[in-house]
């Protein structure tokens, strides 16, 4: 019995918080940038390739449609062709930390190669050397696959989480 009265309570709140909330927002052409209200001037709805990022100013008013997101076919071709080596997918999307790390794990295993080829005699140690550069060029493969693959299938999000175009 109790429980009964306390979800019809619940319900009845969360039914007063949205229609009060939906109250309160109209929309016009100062709070709705890259869209159009709709027909009742309730909703904002974005064009393509735009979406609301919420950021708190202080007015507190809402700027809705105010983000152009990254396209992620773009991303995708820039990690397939030059990612390999630069992260450049990464750095489009603005995913700085994995574009540096990727960038760096790729020339880091080429330069610690270069300098230990110098100092390994080559009588000794060449074979181990280079079945340490293959670990490393797989690690760094199967790094590059996985960023184009999630880039085109959309499981990455933009720097600013905001999921790709």
């Amino acid at each position: 019995m109790y429980r009964q009265i306390l979800l019809v309570l619940i319900i009845f709140v969360i039914v007063l918080t949205i229609s009060a909330s939906n109250t309160n927002y109209k929309c016009s052409l100062t709070n709705c940038m890259n869209g159009n209200c709709n027909t009742n001037g309730t909703l904002c709805v974005c064009n393509s390739g735009y979406t609301t990022r919420y950021v708190y100013t202080q007015t507190n008013k809402i700027i809705e449609c105010n983000y152009k997101q990254k396209k992620r076919i773009t991303a995708f071709l820039l990690e397939l062709f030059i990612g390999y080596a630069s992260g450049a997918g990464y750095f489009y999307i603005g995913r700085i930390g994995l574009g540096i790390a990727q960038t760096v794990f790729f020339w880091s295993t080429i330069y610690i190669s270069c300098c230990i080829s110098f100092i390994i005699p080559e009588d000794k140690g060449v074979f181990q050397l280079l079945i340490i550069q293959c670990f490393f060029n797989i690690g760094i493969c199967i790094w590059w696959i996985i960023a184009f693959v999630t880039m085109i299938t959309n499981k990455i999000n933009d720097g600013n989480d905001i999921p790709l175009f």
